[in-house]
């Protein structure tokens, strides 16, 4: 039996998330304008996609874009042929990357963003979160994508140039929004609760970012190789109350 759903609903973000942590074998058709694209999971990731002439990861990039259409899930479906490598996280990171891209490529006027209200000003926690042992950089990302400050190279709060080692505040803001933004739609679908906190991995270079929930905000905190998730979340715990 195939399940039907709207994206207005639900992310197609959060159905390969969903699909791909239950380790489905099942075939995702999505519909947007007139176009419809294929995706095929199984073993815990995405395998195949194909629209139009197009097959491969390409397709996924573009189908990440659509914030409008219909999808029809069919468990058990086969895929014909395997020719996506990258993992599903990866996949969404470089989706939510692209998308960025695209919304910096076309000029619009923004109401300005104020600063998180609460115990704690967005530079204050990121200047106390160098007593963080294994947190490497912080960026603190309003929940329209807008970078709020960071702290990248240990000097540059609250200023927006990028990190000369190529780290870009907007990148990891992007993907710490991404991250919980779909997050928080997984968690309304399937009644898991409020979302706290998750770790994103990047399949390219292993980095990792905890990403925080706060009610105006997220924090993403980037990790040391060794550093313990939950042992970086409990020591910001007391500065996001």
């Amino acid at each position: 039996m195939a399940v039907k759903g709207d994206l207005k609903d639900i992310s197609l973000a959060s159905l390969i998330s969903i699909n791909c942590n239950e380790m489905k074998q099942a075939r995702l058709r999505v519909m947007h304008e007139g176009q419809q694209a294929s995706l095929f999971f199984d073993g815990g990731n995405v395998v195949h996609a194909v629209l139009g002439t197009q097959v491969g990861e390409e397709p996924i990039y573009e189908v990440l874009t659509w914030e409008e259409g219909e999808f029809e899930l069919q468990d058990g479906v086969a895929s014909p042929q395997h020719t996506v490598t990258t993992g599903w996280s990866g996949l969404v990171m470089e989706g939510a990357r692209r998308i960025d891209e695209r919304a910096s490529a076309v000029p619009e006027f923004i109401a300005p963003v104020e600063e998180p209200h609460g115990p704690v000003s967005a530079q204050d926690l990121i200047v106390t979160r160098r007593c963080a042992e294994g947190v490497t950089g912080v960026v603190i990302v309003a929940t329209d994508g807008t970078v709020l400050a960071h702290d990248l190279d240990g000097e540059s709060v609250g200023d927006l140039t990028n990190r000369a080692d190529g780290v870009d505040p907007d990148q990891e803001g992007a993907i710490a929004v991404f991250v919980g933004n779909a997050a928080r739609q997984i968690g309304e679908a399937l009644a898991l609760g409020a979302f706290q906190s998750g770790v994103v991995q990047s399949s390219t270079d292993q980095s990792k970012m905890l990403v925080l929930n706060r009610p105006d905000y997220y924090v993403g905190l980037l990790l040391a190789e060794r550093a313990s998730p939950a042992l970086v979340a409990t020591s910001v715990a007391g500065l996001l109350r």
